[in-house]
């Protein structure tokens, strides 16, 4: 059963690694991740059983409609520096970002019956994607332009 997007706590799973395009790969369940080592690179990472909070990321409302996104472990959120031009990494810092979360359901082909959702910076096409339409552990993630790729497409389970 479908559940409501909104402001709260999600784990954020990645289309793309779930419904791989022909010849890129077995699916698998990756989850936004923030690095334990440094608390400032944002991945994707096997979703983990033990559900550790560092998968964890509270979707913080503002008046004007979008987001801050804040790791629960680690209390940072997620951002990048300087300029939002295609290829920059994305980061985690103390201070908050603005996001844009639109939904849709783009899990296969057809129309997916499982919502998701797509992170972009607001009044640019500028979305949260998954590098090279990878699934593998440590895979970063970077802004792009957007595009129909399923790596740019989380679906949201709450944590």
């Amino acid at each position: 059963m479908s559940q409501q997007f909104g402001p709260g706590v999600w784990h954020l799973i990645n289309v793309g690694a779930l419904h791989p395009k022909e010849g890129r790969g077995e699916p698998r369940k990756v989850s936004l991740d923030l690095s334990a080592g440094d608390q400032q690179t944002i991945m994707i990472f096997g979703t983990k059983e033990t559900d550790n909070d560092n998968q964890k990321w509270e979707f913080q409302r503002n008046d004007n409609g979008t987001y801050h996104i804040r790791n629960v472990q680690y209390g940072k959120y997620i951002t990048f520096p300087d300029d939002d031009n295609d290829g920059k990494q994305i980061i985690a810092t103390e201070g908050p970002r603005e996001w844009q979360v639109t939904v849709g359901h783009e899990g296969v082909n057809v129309k997916d019956p499982e919502p998701s959702i797509r992170i972009c910076h607001p009044n640019t096409k500028k979305t949260l994607e998954v590098t090279d339409h990878s699934s593998q552990d440590g895979a970063l993630v970077q802004l792009w332009e957007e595009s129909r790729g399923k790596n740019q497409a989380w679906y949201f389970v709450a944590a």
